[in-house]
């Protein structure tokens, strides 16, 4: 009971003293490396190049070739190999393009 009294004491002196923002980015980023989704549509060459088996030429042709109804159209439109597709499948996903061709 203690050490839960002294967890949230400290969780509240971070939080005043970082900010909530602070907080909310340390929070992404903790998420993000326990495998969160990636977002074909917005992820950033160097987000989708940290993919298992994902080589830089890869993201590039990701980037390059958006937008992207849903994760299939990797393979569909070739550009990404069947053994990337299948390493990388369970941590992507199309969201709602920004923009369109």
């Amino acid at each position: 009971m203690h050490r839960l009294s002294v967890a949230s004491a400290l969780l509240g002196v971070a939080l005043g003293v970082m900010g909530c923002s602070d907080v909310n980015r340390m929070w992404n980023h903790a998420t993000h490396e326990q495998g969160a989704r990636v977002d074909l549509n917005t992820a950033s060459a160097r987000e989708l190049r940290q993919l298992p088996g994902v080589s830089k030429d890869e993201a590039q042709r990701i980037v390059a070739n958006r937008p992207y109804e849903n994760k299939g159209d990797l393979l569909r439109r070739n550009i990404v190999d069947t053994q990337t597709y299948n390493q990388i499948e369970d941590r992507v996903y199309a969201g709602r393009a920004r923009y369109e061709r």
